[in-house]
């Protein structure tokens, strides 16, 4: 039982991480839209690929999880 419970756990905390890359991949895509700033805009795209990079390495983790 203490395995199915640390699985869980893991599967929640992936779960989780994907949730909160997705918010903060949109915070900074809206903050970015409603900047006019040039170089204020051009950092927070570069946030937001950033967020999106980690959401698919968490994606990928989560993939390799399910598969063992």
């Amino acid at each position: 039982m203490p395995h199915l419970s640390e699985m869980e756990g893991i599967k929640k905390a992936l779960d989780f991480a994907t949730e909160a890359e997705k918010v903060s991949a949109k915070f900074y895509e809206l903050l970015g839209e409603a900047c006019e700033n040039i170089g204020i805009k051009t950092q927070l795209i570069k946030l937001e690929q950033a967020e999106i990079e980690h959401l698919k390495k968490i994606e990928f983790l989560g993939e390799r999880f399910k598969n063992k």
